[in-house]
């Protein structure tokens, strides 16, 4: 009776320590999961982090630069027929300030002749006009213009645009679109601003 009571202990000895050796292996692989889960997500939170504070440092960056561009101006330069013209305008412009277009041409000859400027009635309409410097000799209305003459001009002519950006300008890249016919010819300008908040 005792070497079966022994043997029966140890039956259920070895039952016991296979049960506490599997437990503890699934304990282990449970563990190992929740580990290799946490593993898993903690880079990914790090990377969204880092994405983010990516994207605020490039929308700061763009915010300065615009900021510091506000203002900047451009030359255009064209010629022919003799005569050469120069756009002075904006690059970038922000609304509700001032928006600097200065036109000059030269080499008109020595006689009095007529010059027209045109400008495209889409870049005008984002404006609050406050007359030209100095005043033109007529105005006309083309079907998608506007058109300024200036009588009597002898040798050059330079003139200014004084406008501000309304506060509803839409933002983004307007097209600057200035014509400028004289009795020899006319040259083109296509020029773009770019207009921010």
């Amino acid at each position: 009776m005792k070497v079966r009571f022994r043997a029966l202990r140890q039956v259920f000895h070895r039952f016991d320590t296979l049960a506490t050796m599997q437990g503890r292996a699934e304990r282990s692989m449970i563990d190992a999961a929740a580990l290799s889960d946490r593993t898993v997500a903690s880079p990914t939170r790090r990377a969204w982090m880092v994405r983010a504070l990516v994207v605020a440092i490039i929308l700061a960056l763009l915010i300065a630069a615009t900021s510091f561009f506000t203002g900047l101006e451009a030359e255009a330069t064209a010629s022919g027929g003799g005569i050469q013209a120069t756009v002075n305008y904006a690059v970038v412009a922000r609304r509700g300030e001032v928006v600097p277009l200065r036109i000059s041409v030269s080499g008109l000859g020595s006689s009095d002749v007529p010059v027209t400027v045109w400008i495209r009635d889409s870049y005008l309409d984002d404006l609050e006009l406050n007359g030209w410097t100095p005043a033109p000799s007529s105005t006309e209305a083309g079907p998608d213009r506007v058109g300024v003459t200036f009588d009597d001009v002898a040798q050059d002519l330079s003139i200014s645009l004084h406008g501000r950006l309304l506060p509803g300008a839409d933002l983004g890249t307007h097209e600057l679109a200035v014509v400028i016919e004289t009795e020899v010819g006319e040259l083109d300008f296509l020029l773009r601003t770019l207009v921010v908040p």
